[in-house]
């Protein structure tokens, strides 16, 4: 009987264990099983990309469309500038969003060089969505979740240049 009550205990204790680890558990797919971007996918998505109805082009490659014009001023690189920004990657894999959050609020010289082009010609106001090759972004290296020679996609609105 005893034997019994210690059988039916350590039952118990383990099936309460194994609950407990199942209900802890992460059901979602792993990042593994969407294939990030490669080098080459990135560049032949910038070379179909360019030839879309309203992308503009700039000489260092960086490729943009205006979604919102703004009205204000344009800041400099040395301006502390207020902005929302969602950056993803060209197979829609999404890096960081700050629209549901709070502005990115920094100086701009110390974004990414596609980042600060881009911001310096736009009016406080405006919204663009950049195509950001990866020279203009992190490079060949890559950054915590950007692969190596990424192309990402900027949704920027910048509020406000901070003086």
């Amino acid at each position: 009987m005893k034997f019994t009550q210690i059988i039916l205990t350590a039952t118990l204790f383990l099936t309460g264990i194994l609950s407990t680890q199942a209900q802890n558990q992460d059901n979602s797919i792993p990042a593994a099983a969407v294939p990030l971007p490669t080098a080459p996918e990135c560049k032949a998505f910038l070379e179909k990309n360019k030839v879309s109805k309203d992308i503009v082009v700039t000489s260092s490659g960086l490729q943009y469309k205006v979604i919102e014009e703004g009205d204000g001023q344009k800041p400099s690189t040395t301006d502390k500038v207020s902005l929302h920004y969602n950056i993803s990657l060209i197979n829609g894999t999404k890096i960081v969003d700050t629209f549901n959050d709070k502005p990115w609020i920094h100086q701009l010289d110390e974004a990414m060089p596609g980042m600060q082009e881009a911001v310096v010609m736009m009016p406080v106001g405006a919204k663009w969505i950049l195509y950001v090759p990866a020279a203009l972004a992190f490079g060949k290296e890559g950054y915590k979740d950007v692969p190596p020679g990424a192309t990402l996609i900027c949704e920027v609105r910048l509020l406000d240049i901070i003086r």
